[in-house]
């Protein structure tokens, strides 16, 4: 078993996980080009107990909703070792430098704010 905590995931990262994972993933099971639909996916997800199996024509293979961690070895053993932990990387630094913006953005914000009250 390799278990990642995902504890600091909100909804809406696991839902990016979802996304990456499914964009990551190279198992079809349709002949067909799968697309992606979020809707589509997560009502796949709830008629399989949580579990993201065969989502929009793809497999994942792991639990990603109602856990804070997820079972890597399925996703893992089909599309490379340590792919998964790589996706969640990724979305983690993206994740933190989306707080910096913001932060910046709230402290040039706070200097604005106190220059003009200081030019009054």
């Amino acid at each position: 078993m390799n278990i990642i905590f995902i504890a600091d995931f909100t909804y809406d990262d696991r839902d990016k996980l979802l996304k990456c994972l499914w964009d990551n993933s190279i198992i079809y099971t349709s002949f067909n080009k799968p697309e992606f639909n979020i809707d589509i996916a997560k009502k796949q997800i709830e008629l399989d107990n949580g579990f993201a199996d065969n989502i929009c024509g793809k497999i994942i293979g792991v639990q990603i909703y109602g856990n804070n961690t997820i079972d890597a070895y399925e996703y893992d053993t089909y599309n490379g070792i340590g792919l998964i932990k790589e996706i969640i990387e990724n979305i983690r630094e993206q994740k933190f430098i989306e707080d910096i913006d913001e932060y910046e953005k709230i402290d040039e914000y706070n200097i604005d704010s106190l220059i003009t009250k200081m030019e009054i």
